[in-house]
């Protein structure tokens, strides 16, 4: 619960913190300011055993769209940055923290889930293989901090709009089904719907 509790302080609590501070900021003067917030793949479909990360996600988007309602006849626009794997320090923190299911913290874990996590945390390991560079986010939030008309969402990554398509057109049922089974055969979220790997991290069910 701890783990978990930390994940929503960093990606969920943190923005809401942050936006509260700055709102009065942001839309006093003639130029109105902006909040840019940086979300996930993860914030539009969830996997097994990334609850922690998927719920920050989903909580951080939910929050945005509410804001964004709130502060459109102010003029101060909201942006979500949604990311497929990006090339920073996460893969290193999280393999340390989470990924070895062989750990003893995970062993009550492994006795329910068995296969199920090792599959998983290979899924996780093989995203970092597509993760695009950091300079590639930087340009694009730079380009949503400075066009004169921003979009409310920005994908980048590879298959990263492709997934939010697909699982917003597909029923729940077929979208499931089709995880289910891929991942049951020990393919990744993104072979399962026959692209490359997608995704960020894994979540934590030790708590």
């Amino acid at each position: 619960m701890d783990d978990f509790r930390q994940v929503m302080e960093v990606n969920f609590f943190g923005a809401l913190a942050t936006s509260q501070a700055l709102i009065p900021l942001l839309r006093g003067g003639s130029q109105k300011g902006r909040i840019l917030s940086i979300s996930s793949v993860a914030g539009h479909f969830t996997l097994p055993f990334w609850s922690s990360y998927c719920s920050s996600k989903f909580a951080l988007e939910g929050f945005s769209e509410c804001l964004r309602y709130e502060l459109a006849p102010q003029g101060v626009p909201v942006i979500l940055i949604k990311p497929g794997p990006v090339a920073t320090p996460i893969w290193e923190k999280s393999r340390a923290k989470s990924y070895d299911v062989s750990a003893p913290a995970w062993q009550p874990a492994t006795q329910v889930y068995g296969s199920q996590l090792q599959l998983m945390a290979a899924s996780v390991k093989e995203s970092k293989e597509t993760a695009i560079p950091v300079s590639q986010v930087v340009e694009l939030i730079y380009e949503a901090a400075t066009v004169p008309n921003p979009k409310s969402k920005y994908h980048i990554g590879e298959n990263a709009a492709l997934f939010h398509w697909v699982k917003r057109l597909l029923p729940d049922a077929v979208w499931e089904s089709i995880i289910s089974s891929k991942l049951a055969e020990g393919k990744g979220p993104a072979e399962s719907l026959g692209v490359a790997n997608q995704q960020d991290t894994i979540g934590d069910i030790r708590g």
